[in-house]
């Protein structure tokens, strides 16, 4: 019989991980997947973009993550600090094993509201259980 491998959630791991780590860090700021109706002062938006299998056992999602705050500088600061965490996330996330930059922080305004945004890309490689 053939095993079958499950792949944990990008979206769902990073938002854990960044939250749990912003917290540490006293930064207040909502990590999510979707912009909440009343978008926050400070923002992160955690989404898989694509990424394939690399093996039998282990995804590698390209996520993206999206910073706001309230300047340009503070953004910039906000995503400094995510991808810093991002980075760090081997060995500190029970399923990452290796993350990779494919983008680091770009100003990207946002473009419904001119909002400073920041924005930075990683795959993340995650290991799968048997189900």
């Amino acid at each position: 019989m053939v095993e079958v491998i499950a792949f944990p959630s990008a979206e769902a791991v990073a938002v854990s991980y960044v939250s749990a780590r912003l917290a540490a860090r006293a930064i207040t700021a909502t990590v999510a997947t979707k912009i909440p109706a009343i978008r926050p002062a400070q923002l992160v938006k955690v989404r898989r973009i694509g990424g394939t299998s690399v093996n039998f056992v282990t995804d590698a999602p390209m996520v993206v993550f999206d910073c706001w705050a309230p300047t340009e500088i503070a953004a910039e600061d906000l995503a400094r600090t995510v991808r810093a965490e991002v980075m760090a996330m081997p060995g500190q996330s029970d399923s990452c094993t290796y993350v990779v930059e494919v983008g680091g922080p770009v100003n990207q305004p946002d473009p419904d509201s001119n909002s400073p945004r920041y924005v930075f890309t990683v795959i993340v490689h995650l290991h799968g259980q048997v189900i």
